[in-house]
């Protein structure tokens, strides 16, 4: 449900009480432009004893369209729980019983900026295990400056990890579309986020030598922003899908900061990517979410704010091509343009994506089809 908030928050209201009859947990994404609304809506939410998680985001996105203001809600079964877990390090993680049958889906809104995605999620893994499919996106803004971004009923916090477990199963699936320009090169310092050691030289003047040799950019011309979204850094991963790294700023040592940690002694490669074969991904990605035959009950879709800068004018084709292939099954598409992707695939690792899209289908029944592993 996408509520436009342009004459303020009656429908949210609305929406609340609803939420408290039923005793449903309410997901909310919200448009950066709207956030100054938010302290009151949550103020509302407590004030009805609803419980709320959700995050701020660049845009949010329903069906084919792409929206800079508003929010988007996202319906939640009956018996879903939250979790507001810190992202930092050296802090432990609650486990989590569940029943070894029971269908089971996490819904994660995290700090898209921050440094130590990466170990959070391996260390969430290990307490966890692998027994829910993961979905969801980084929050944060579009100027890619830091600031609290993830929220509860209680508040707004940064490095955080909001987590909603449902008892519903789904099928996730990950795409992107990139391919390899020039690698492997050889990752030989890193610090979380930060890459200080390409091929044991200084990481900014390997990344422009080999684009400026293989591509008609520029760095004396062309803004580092614009360059470091059309040229994302990859890695395979256990033989699979590239995990993709976006460099946003160059640091006084000729490091590259970049979103989500890079690991060391990683094969990179300089990716490039032509709009007709990333939107072809994001058609891939749904089709994967839609295998099972049970009926949909909804569809999510996270897709990476760098790809709707690359594609540009052709964002709304790649939206339009998501839906194209959903409505077969559902017409509720919804989601949100993210600072990072997350989900796990069949091998059941949660995985911290950039410039990726990420679709979730979620089925009106318990299905095997839908549980991690299946």
């Amino acid at each position: 449900m996408y509520l436009s908030l342009h004459n303020g928050t009656e429908e949210w209201d609305d929406y609340l009480l609803q939420a408290r009859v039923n005793e449903e947990v309410v997901c909310l994404l919200l448009a950066e432009k709207s956030q100054s609304l938010l302290p009151s809506m949550l103020a509302t939410a407590r004030a009805y004893g609803v419980s709320v998680i959700g995050g701020i985001f660049p845009s949010v996105i329903a069906e084919e369209k792409v929206y800079p203001q508003g929010g988007i809600l996202l319906r939640l079964p009956m018996g879903t729980r939250v979790e507001l877990l810190p992202t930092v390090p050296n802090v432990a993680l609650p486990p989590v019983p569940i029943e070894s049958d029971e269908a089971r889906t996490a819904l994660m809104i995290c700090d898209g900026l921050s440094p130590h995605i990466y170990q959070f999620l391996s260390r969430l893994y290990n307490a966890w295990g692998g027994g829910y499919r993961f979905i969801g996106g980084g929050a944060g803004f579009r100027s890619l400056k830091r600031a609290p971004c993830v929220f509860t009923e209680q508040g707004v916090y940064a490095d955080r990890a909001a987590i909603a477990l449902l008892p519903q199963s789904s099928r996730v699936g990950v795409r992107h579309g990139w391919e390899s320009l020039a690698g492997p090169l050889l990752t030989t310092a890193t610090e979380a986020n930060m890459l200080t050691g390409l091929n044991w030289e200084t990481p900014v003047s390997v990344y422009q030598d080999n684009i400026e040799e293989l591509t008609p950019y520029r760095f004396a011309s062309s803004s580092f922003m614009h360059i470091s979204r059309n040229f994302p850094l990859g890695y395979l991963k256990d033989g699979s899908e590239w995990v993709i790294r976006t460099p946003i700023a160059i640091q006084p040592d000729g490091s590259l900061r970049c979103v989500g940690e890079v690991p060391d002694n990683a094969l990179m490669h300089i990716l490039t990517g032509q709009p007709d074969r990333l939107i072809e991904a994001a058609r891939e990605a749904v089709r994967y979410s839609l295998q099972p035959t049970e009926p949909v009950d909804q569809i999510w879709v996270f897709d990476a704010l760098s790809r709707a800068m690359v594609l540009n004018d052709r964002f709304n084709e790649e939206l339009a091509a998501v839906q194209g292939v959903a409505q077969e099954r559902c017409s509720a598409v919804r989601g949100a343009v993210t600072i990072g992707q997350i989900a796990s695939p069949d091998t059941g690792y949660i995985e911290f994506y950039n410039q990726s899209i990420v679709t979730g289908a979620l089925y009106a029944t318990q299905t095997t089809a839908g549980k991690p592993g299946a």
